[in-house]
């Protein structure tokens, strides 16, 4: 587990950027550095929590004995033992998540484009190396 951890981690910040570059270069061509950091702050933001969470759907889903033996508590799963009072939490959940990836997160980010707040670099050359990641 820790050296896939590890190989997962590494891979991370030693591939993302070389993927990163030439998107970037695209992204250069057809938008202003506003633009840029709105899409990369809230697209990149709700990409990564859309994949991580359905990611973990398939896995709850598949209750595959490898993920099951970790589990913390071994009590049936929400949505196993109350389905009603599961359907209205999940209700309640998807409301809120609704208000602040759609609303309240590009309203910030959005703000912070607006008063010339940003900071993030999004020049080609001087794009983070591993070291300065990891630094």
């Amino acid at each position: 587990g820790l050296i896939s951890a590890i190989l997962i981690t590494f891979s991370f910040f030693y591939f993302v950027p070389i993927i990163f570059k030439p998107c970037l270069e695209y992204l250069k061509e057809h938008f202003t550095d506003g633009q840029i950091y709105i899409l990369i702050g809230w697209g990149g933001h709700f990409s990564i929590f859309t994949f991580s969470n359905v990611v973990m759907y398939f896995i709850y889903k598949a209750k595959s004995p490898f993920f099951e033996r970790y589990r913390v508590l071994q009590d049936a799963w929400p949505w196993e033992s109350d389905p009603a009072k599961w359907e209205v939490q999940l209700k309640k959940t998807l409301k809120t998540l609704f208000f602040f990836h759609f609303i309240a997160t590009p309203a910030l980010i959005v703000g912070d484009v607006m008063l010339e707040q940003n900071k993030v670099r999004v020049d080609t050359e001087t794009l983070p190396g591993i070291g300065e990641i990891l630094g």
